[in-house]
C-alpha cells in the first residue's frame, strides 16, 4: 500500500505528487469524497453513465462506461489547473463536448480541430485561455490576414467561429471567466481578403438538362440515378442516401424526409454510414414532405429495376448506401465525358434552389422544399445569374397609370 494515493488510515494529501500513478481504484475513491452528485448508471432511457456537473454547458457529464466517467471527474477535480487550460485544450473541450451533444456533426467537430491546428500558432493555442487579452486575438487575426491575398474571407470567418464559440463555452463555466471574443470585431481587417464570386459556381439549366439527357443514354446504375433525382429534387446528399423505398408515397407523388446519413467518431474511428432520425443541425424544419415530378418518378423507377428488393433506394452491393464520395466520384466522371465544368453535389441543390425561385415560387414555399429553419440561409442559395422584374411585375409594383397623352408621346425606339 506505501505507492497508493490513500491507506487504511485515510487520504494521502500528497496525492498530487503520485497523481500520475492512480489507478482506477484510486482515481474513483478520489472522485467520490470531492464529487457529492449521484452517477447514474444507464438504463431503458439512457445507454451511458451520467451525472450532474455545473461546469458542463449541459449541466450533466456523460459518458459511455463508469471509468470514462471516473475519469473525467478524475480530470475536473484533480487534473489541470483552470489557470492552466491551454487554448488548444479549451478548443477540444469545447469540440468534445457539444459532439457529445449532438449540438455539432462529427464533420464539424473534425473541421474545427484542424483549421485550429493549421491557422492557430502554437504560441497562441498554448497560452492559458484565462490569459488571452483583447490584444493578443486582434494582433493574431492581423497577422493572420495579413494584405488579404493569400487567405479567404470564408476561412477567416470559420477561424473567428472557433474563437467566438471556444470562449463562449468557457465562460459557461463556474470556476473560469475570459474575455467575451464575440464582441471583438474584425470586419475592417476581413475587408482586405480576397474576394472569391461563387457566382458562376451553380450548374445552370443548360448544364443540368445535358447531363440528364446524357445519363439517359448510358446503362442506368445507382450513381447515375442518384445525379439524376437531385436534380428534381431539394434535397440534401445526405438526406437521399437515407432514402428507403418505404419513404415513397406513389399514390399521392410524394416523398417523405425524416432521415439523414450521418458521419460519427465511433471507437475513434470515423463511420460514415450511421442513420439518424434526425436532419441536419438537428432542426425540425429540415423534416418535410415533398411533391415528385413524372421525371423523379420516370427515375424511381429505374432505381426500382436495379434494386426493388434493398432496404435503401441507393443500395450497391452491400447492405448500406452508397458514399457521398462516390456519388461525386460519378458526377465528376460524367461531366467531364460530356465537358462541363464539375462542381459537387451540392452545387446541384443551389440549382434547384434558384430555378424554384426562377419561376416564381412563392419563397416560404421555397424555404419548406429546401428544408430551411430561416428564409435568410434559403436565399443564400439563390444564385440566380439575372434577378429582374418583368414589365408587368415592375408597372404592378412600382407604376402608376400613365395619362393617355403621356402614352403617345412614349417612344419605345
Amino acid at each position: 500500500m506505501e505507492n497508493l494515493c490513500y491507506n487504511l488510515d485515510g487520504y494521502d494529501p500528497e496525492f498530487n505528487l503520485m497523481k500520475e500513478k492512480h489507478n482506477l481504484e484510486e482515481k474513483e475513491y478520489l472522485v467520490l469524497k470531492e464529487h457529492k452528485n449521484k452517477i447514474t448508471p444507464p438504463n431503458e432511457k439512457y445507454s451511458s453513465f451520467r451525472t450532474r456537473a455545473s461546469w458542463c454547458p449541459s449541466g450533466r457529464l456523460i459518458r459511455k462506461s463508469y471509468e470514462e466517467i471516473i475519469n473525467a471527474l478524475y480530470e475536473h477535480y484533480f487534473g489541470i489547473s483552470v489557470n492552466d487550460l491551454t487554448f488548444a485544450q479549451a478548443i477540444e473541450e469545447m469540440t468534445e463536448t457539444r459532439l457529445k451533444n449532438k449540438t455539432i456533426s462529427f464533420n464539424t467537430a473534425k473541421h474545427y480541430l484542424d483549421d485550429s491546428k493549421k491557422y492557430i500558432p502554437s504560441a497562441l493555442a498554448n497560452k492559458p485561455i484565462v490569459s488571452i487579452k483583447k490584444s493578443h486575438i486582434i494582433n493574431y487575426f492581423d497577422d493572420l490576414i495579413g494584405d488579404g491575398s493569400l487567405i479567404s474571407k470564408k476561412t477567416v470567418s470559420n477561424i473567428k467561429t472557433i474563437f467566438n464559440k471556444t470562449f463562449d463555452f468557457i465562460n459557461l463555466r463556474d470556476d473560469m471567466t475570459v474575455i467575451d471574443c464575440k464582441s471583438i470585431r474584425i470586419s475592417d481587417m476581413t475587408r482586405r481578403c480576397i474576394t472569391v464570386d461563387n457566382s458562376n459556381e451553380v450548374y445552370d439549366r443548360a448544364e443540368i438538362e445535358a447531363l440528364n439527357r446524357f445519363l439517359d443514354t448510358i446503362e442506368p446504375n445507382v450513381y447515375s440515378c442518384a445525379i439524376q433525382l437531385l436534380t428534381c429534387l431539394t434535397i440534401r446528399v445526405g438526406e437521399l442516401r437515407a432514402l428507403k423505398w418505404t419513404d415513397i408515397d406513389y399514390e399521392n407523388r410524394q416523398i417523405s424526409l425524416e432521415h439523414s446519413m450521418v458521419s460519427k467518431n465511433i471507437d475513434g474511428k470515423k463511420e460514415s454510414q450511421i442513420y439518424v432520425n434526425y436532419m441536419k443541425a438537428h432542426s425540425n424544419s429540415g423534416k418535410r414532405i415533398i411533391d415528385l415530378s413524372d421525371y423523379a418518378l420516370y427515375i424511381l423507377s429505374k432505381l426500382q429495376a436495379i434494386n426493388g428488393n434493398n432496404e435503401y433506394i441507393f443500395q450497391s452491393g452491400g447492405k448500406k448506401p452508397v458514399s457521398t464520395n462516390k456519388i461525386n466520384a460519378a458526377l465528376e466522371k460524367y461531366c467531364n465525358e460530356i465537358g462541363i465544368r464539375y462542381r459537387s453535389t451540392h452545387k446541384i441543390r443551389f440549382y434547384t434552389c434558384s430555378t424554384l425561385y426562377e419561376n416564381g415560387i412563392d419563397e416560404n414555399t421555397i424555404r419548406y422544399y429546401m428544408g430551411h429553419s430561416s428564409i435568410g440561409m434559403t436565399r443564400h442559395y439563390d444564385r440566380r445569374k439575372v434577378k429582374r422584374l418583368t414589365t408587368e411585375e415592375i408597372n404592378k409594383t412600382l407604376g402608376f397609370s400613365v395619362p393617355e397623352k403621356g402614352l403617345t408621346q412614349f417612344d419605345p425606339k
